[in-house]
């Protein structure tokens, strides 16, 4: 623990210096200083002023709200006070801090939630930032997520980059597909769509949790067991035949969803998503059972 912290440490040191103070308030400077000179801020008590004054100020605040991030003992009042605060306000360091502490297994999971909900602005600026909502979302598999509505939201001195929308939805993607812990994954699965929907090329489908199958004739079966409608295009290897089809999400108390599909042509079938290539498979060539009746 001590080596990852000194490692984040030593990575926001060597980020770009913030420029001059002269795009925020003088009291900006009195707040971050304040807040720097305190080893373990108590953000709900004697420095919980400067604490908030912090998340209105894009230069000097954003390398404190980081490192507060980092903290080891945040209690969970501590996380939420965070996540209220950092939904306004957005730069590359926070986002580190935050995509970080999401993935840290020896974390306590209400931090990583409020962490990993906290990023979720950096790709869907209006997306409601609240933990149960995005668990109703996630569990009644709404198509859209929640909005909040809020527009004031201020960009840092370091604002995210062309990175943070594919840094976001990797993290979500992780929580969806690799945590046992219900709350993440709850709000991996509801994040990931909101991610889907705003950037759909930012998401990478893993490839094992795609299944194509060949079943007789010209007909191909195709198994999602991700919480997202994936509208897949397949195409005959070599050949003009193409087709686009939408995999819905799974139903409920099921782990997959399947759709069927016929191709003109035969041949070795590829299936994309978003011009990624998910799956191939052979033409097996065997004839389809005839329909049995009178």
């Amino acid at each position: 623990m001590v080596k990852i912290q000194l490692w984040v440490a030593a990575f926001l040191a060597v980020l770009p210096m913030e420029r001059a103070n002269s795009q925020e308030a003088p009291d900006c400077t009195a707040a971050a200083t304040a807040i720097a000179a305190i080893t373990v801020p108590d953000i709900l008590a004697d420095s919980a002023v400067s604490f908030r004054r912090l998340f209105g100020c894009p230069i000097s605040g954003p390398a404190q709200i980081a490192r507060i991030w980092m903290r080891p003992s945040l209690t969970q009042r501590e996380a939420n006070e965070l996540l209220q605060g950092s939904r306004y306000m957005l730069d590359t360091r926070i986002l580190f801090s935050l995509t970080t502490v999401a993935r840290d297994a020896s974390r306590p999971s209400y931090l990583r939630q409020s962490a990993a909900v906290a990023s979720l602005p950096y790709v869907v600026r209006g997306i409601a930032t609240n933990i149960d909502m995005l668990r109703r979302t996630a569990r009644t598999q709404a198509t859209a997520p929640f909005y909040s509505g809020e527009a004031d939201i201020v960009n840092g001195s370091n604002p995210p980059n062309a990175n943070a929308t594919s840094s976001v939805a990797q993290l979500m993607m992780t929580l969806a597909t690799q945590t046992a812990d219900p709350v993440l994954q709850d709000i991996g699965i509801a994040g990931l769509a909101a991610v889907h929907v705003a950037a759909p090329d930012a998401v990478v489908i893993p490839t094992s949790a795609i299944t194509l199958t060949y079943m007789c004739g010209n007909k191909f079966r195709f198994r999602s067991r991700l919480f997202l409608n994936l509208t897949t295009r397949y195409e005959v290897y070599g050949t003009t035949d193409t087709g686009t089809g939408t995999a819905s999400m799974p139903d409920p108390g099921t782990s997959q969803r399947e759709v069927f599909f016929t191709t003109r042509l035969s041949g070795t079938v590829r299936l994309f998503h978003q011009g990624q290539l998910l799956a191939t498979k052979a033409n097996g060539g065997t004839q389809c059972p005839r329909p049995s009746g009178p």
